[in-house]
C-alpha cells in the first residue's frame, strides 16, 4: 500500500486538490455577471430571441460569443449547483494539462502536477473567487485555459505523433483535434488566444533556428539562414494550419464591434497608468502574495546557483537576489498594511515600492533570457513571454479587476515547476517546500474562512428574499445584511461604496431573477442604519 502511494503520489495530491476545491466551491454564491447571464433564457420567449440576444451582445458588448453562448445555457436555474460539482474537476483537468504541456517523462509529469496543485492552492482572496470559482467569470478564464494547454500538448506532439499512429483513423482524429483546438482557442478569449498564437510562433522559431538546437557547430549568417529555412519546411503543415485558424478565431473576438464599444469607454486611460495598474495587481495584492513568494524563491534559486567565470558578475547576481528578497518583504508589508504607512504617502516610499516591482519584473525577464543564452533552455523564456505578454497586452485596455491575472499566473506555472525540478535535490528544497505548503494552506484557510462568513450572510439574505416573496410588505422594502468579510467578498450586490459602485445595475438583475423586480433594496450597516441601494432595472428588450 505504501509503495503504491509513493508511486502514485501525484494522483493523491490531485485528489486532495479536488476535495479542497469542492469545499471551496460549495461556499461560492451567485454574484455579478451570474445574475445577468442567468436572465437570458428567462427573457427568451423563442429560440430566435435567444440567438438575437447573442448577436446584440456580440455587436455592442463583448466579442466572446462562443463562451457566452455556452454560459447562458449553463447559468439558468440550477446552473450554480451544477457548477459547484463539476468546476473542481475542470480545475483538476487544467492542472493535469499544464503539467503535461512542458514535461517529457512520467517522472517529470508527476512532480509538475504536484507543484501545480500546491501553487494553485496558494492563490486566494478575491482573485480565487472572481476567476476560478465564480460561475460565469470562471468559465471565461478556465475553459479557454483548458483549450490553451490542450493545444500546447497537441502542438508538442504534432511533429512526432503521426509517425507512431498505426491506424489511418487515429491519424485523422489527431489532425482534426489539432485543427479544431486551434480554432476554438482563437475564438475563446483574447488573452488566451494570443498566448496560443505566441506559443506556436515561438515553437516554430526555436525548432528552426540552428542556434537553439543541440548542435554546437558554428554557422555563418547565410548558413544559419539556409538551415532556418530548411527547418521551416520541416514543420508539419498542420501546425501552420492550426496557427492560421488560431489567428482567424482571435480576429472574430478582437474585431467584434462590441469590443470597440468597450474600448471607447476607457479611451482616456493612459498606457502608463495601465502598466502600473497591471504590475500592482500582479505583484502587490493579498491574493497573490503566496504566489509571488514562490516566484521569488525560483528567481533567487537561479541567481544563487548559476555559475559565472567573472566574480563581479557572480556577486552582482547575488546582490540582485538580496535586493529582490528585501523588496518583496517591503512590498508585502505594505500590501498587508503591517507597517502602518501608505505606499503613496511619501515619494521615497512610492519609489521603493515601484522600484521593487520593477526589479522583480526585470528578474522575471532576465532569468529566462539568461537560461536561454547560457544553457539553451527555451521553455523558461516561452513561459515568461506567454505570461507577461498576456498581462501587459492589457495596457491597451482598462486594468481594474483581479481576474485578468489568471492567464499570467497559469502561464508562469511551467517556469515554477521546471525550476522546482532543477533544485529538488538541493538540501534547502525540502524545508522550503514545507514552508510553501504551509503558506498555501494558510492562504486557502484564510480565504475559505472569509468566504464562509459571507456565505452565511448570503444565506440569511436569501431567506429574506424568500420571506419577501411569501409575504410582500406594503412598502416593498427588502433589507439585506452587508458582507461579513471585505477581504474575500468579491463582487457583491450589497456593496455601494468605492470600486463596487459600478455594480448597482447587477442588483436589478438579482431582483428580476428572483421575481421581485419592484423591491426597494436596503442594507443595514454596522450601526444599524438602513442605507438604500441604487438599482437600475434590466429591461426585457435588452435581451
Amino acid at each position: 500500500m505504501l509503495k503504491a502511494a509513493r508511486k502514485n503520489y501525484h494522483w493523491l495530491i490531485l485528489a486532495v486538490f479536488v476535495l479542497l476545491s469542492l469545499i471551496f466551491n460549495h461556499f461560492v454564491y451567485m454574484s455579478f455577471d451570474d445574475f445577468q447571464y442567468s436572465l437570458v433564457l428567462k427573457f427568451s420567449d423563442t429560440p430566435q430571441h435567444f440567438f438575437d440576444f447573442h448577436v446584440h451582445h456580440y455587436m455592442y458588448q463583448n466579442g466572446r460569443a462562443l463562451i457566452h453562448f455556452i454560459v447562458t445555457l449553463l447559468a439558468f436555474q440550477g446552473g450554480q449547483a451544477l457548477w459547484r460539482l463539476y468546476n473542481p474537476f475542470l480545475l483538476a483537468l487544467l492542472m493535469v494539462l499544464i503539467a503535461k504541456s512542458f514535461t517529457k517523462t512520467t517522472h517529470d509529469f508527476k512532480r509538475a502536477l504536484a507543484v501545480c496543485c500546491v501553487v494553485f492552492t496558494g492563490i486566494g482572496g478575491a482573485l480565487a473567487i472572481h476567476a476560478p470559482y465564480q460561475m460565469v467569470t470562471s468559465f471565461n478564464y478556465t475553459y479557454p485555459a483548458l483549450l490553451l494547454f490542450a493545444n500546447i500538448c497537441l502542438i508538442n506532439k504534432a511533429n512526432l505523433a503521426w509517425d507512431y499512429a498505426q491506424k489511418p483513423l487515429k491519424k485523422w482524429a489527431f489532425r482534426i483535434a489539432v485543427v479544431l483546438m486551434g480554432l476554438l482557442i482563437g475564438a475563446s478569449m483574447e488573452q488566451y488566444a494570443l498566448m496560443a498564437i505566441g506559443y506556436i510562433v515561438l515553437y516554430i522559431l526555436f525548432k528552426c533556428i540552428p542556434y537553439f538546437g543541440e548542435t554546437k557547430t558554428k554557422l555563418s549568417f547565410f548558413e544559419g539562414l539556409k538551415a532556418t529555412l530548411k527547418g521551416l519546411l520541416k514543420i508539419r503543415k498542420l501546425i501552420y494550419i492550426s496557427l492560421l485558424l488560431n489567428i482567424g478565431g482571435f480576429l472574430t473576438v478582437f474585431l467584434a464591434p462590441g469590443n470597440f464599444h468597450r474600448m471607447v469607454v476607457h479611451r482616456d486611460v493612459s498606457k502608463f497608468t495601465n502598466f502600473v495598474a497591471a504590475t500592482t495587481v500582479f505583484l502587490n495584492t493579498k491574493s497573490t502574495i503566496v504566489y509571488t513568494f514562490i516566484l521569488l524563491c525560483c528567481l533567487c534559486a537561479w541567481m544563487f546557483s548559476i555559475k559565472f567565470k567573472n566574480r563581479y558578475a557572480l556577486w552582482f547576481h547575488r546582490l540582485w537576489a538580496v535586493c529582490l528578497i528585501l523588496g518583496w518583504c517591503f512590498n508585502a508589508f505594505l500590501t498587508l498594511n503591517t507597517l502602518g504607512i501608505n505606499n503613496r504617502s511619501h515619494i521615497i516610499i512610492r519609489l521603493l515600492f515601484q522600484g521593487s516591482d520593477l526589479a522583480f519584473l526585470a528578474a522575471l525577464v532576465y532569468i529566462p533570457i539568461l537560461l536561454l543564452l547560457k544553457y539553451k533552455r527555451t521553455v523558461y523564456i516561452v513561459s515568461a513571454i506567454l505570461a507577461l505578454g498576456s498581462l501587459y497586452m492589457l495596457v491597451f485596455a482598462a486594468v481594474a479587476e483581479y481576474r485578468i491575472l489568471m492567464p499570467c499566473l497559469y502561464g508562469l506555472f511551467p517556469f515554477i515547476y521546471l525550476t522546482a525540478a532543477e533544485f529538488v535535490k538541493k538540501p534547502i528544497f525540502k524545508p522550503l517546500a514545507a514552508v510553501i505548503c504551509v503558506l498555501t494552506l494558510g492562504m486557502y484557510s484564510f480565504t475559505l474562512h472569509g468566504l464562509y462568513k459571507n456565505y452565511k450572510v448570503n444565506e440569511i439574505n436569501m431567506q429574506r428574499v424568500a420571506e419577501y416573496k411569501r409575504n410582500p410588505p406594503a412598502d416593498k422594502v427588502l433589507v439585506f445584511l452587508p458582507t461579513a468579510d471585505d477581504e474575500t467578498q468579491g463582487f457583491s450586490i450589497n456593496r455601494i461604496d468605492g470600486a463596487y459602485a459600478s455594480l448597482d445595475g447587477h442588483r436589478g438583475y438579482f431582483l428580476t431573477l428572483n421575481d421581485i423586480p419592484d423591491a426597494k433594496l436596503y442594507y443595514e450597516d454596522k450601526n444599524g442604519e438602513l442605507i438604500e441601494m441604487e438599482i437600475e432595472q434590466p429591461r426585457k428588450e435588452n435581451y
